[in-house]
C-alpha cells in the first residue's frame, strides 16, 4: 500500500521500494558491495540519487512499460528498466522497504556474475541505446 500511495494520488508516477532508506540491510558484503556500485553508476550516468535500483519492488502504470523493449531477462532487468524510464523522462520516487532476504537453501539465486551483467546493462544503454 506505501509504495501505491503517491501512484493514486498522483504524486508520483514510478515508486520504487528501497532498502538503504532505512539503514543498511541485511546482505552479505558482497551483496552490499555490489548493489552500492550499480546504483552509484546509474546515479553518476544518469544524474539521478537513487539508493537502491536493484530493488524487487518497482511500481507503475502499465502504459509506462507499454512499448518498452527489455532485452535482458535476468538480473539485468531491474536496472535495464530503470535506465529506460530515466532517459523517458520519468522521475522515480523511493519509499523505505524492510523484507527478510532469502538465503540459497530457499532460492536465491542471485550470483557475483550478475553484478557484472548489470554494470553492463547500465553502460550499453547509455552510451549505445
Amino acid at each position: 500500500p506505501a509504495l501505491l500511495a503517491p501512484i493514486l494520488d498522483g504524486s508520483a508516477r514510478v515508486v520504487f521500494g528501497s532498502r538503504f532508506l532505512e539503514g543498511r540491510p541485511v546482505m552479505t558484503p558482497l551483496q552490499y558491495l555490489g548493489n552500492r556500485i550499480v546504483t552509484e553508476t546509474i546515479n553518476r550516468l544518469y544524474k539521478t540519487r537513487l539508493t537502491d535500483v536493484e530493488t524487487c519492488y518497482q511500481v507503475f502504470p502499465r502504459e509506462i512499460f507499454d512499448g518498452m523493449k527489455i532485452e535482458a531477462n535476468d538480473f539485468a532487468f531491474t536496472v535495464e528498466l530503470t535506465a529506460k524510464m530515466i532517459s523517458a523522462g520519468y522521475a522515480i520516487l523511493e519509499i523505505p522497504i524492510r523484507y527478510i532476504p532469502r538465503g540459497r537453501a530457499e532460492g536465491k539465486k542471485l550470483r557475483w556474475g550478475d553484478g557484472f551483467a548489470s554494470l553492463y546493462a547500465i553502460f550499453k544503454h547509455r552510451f549505445w541505446g
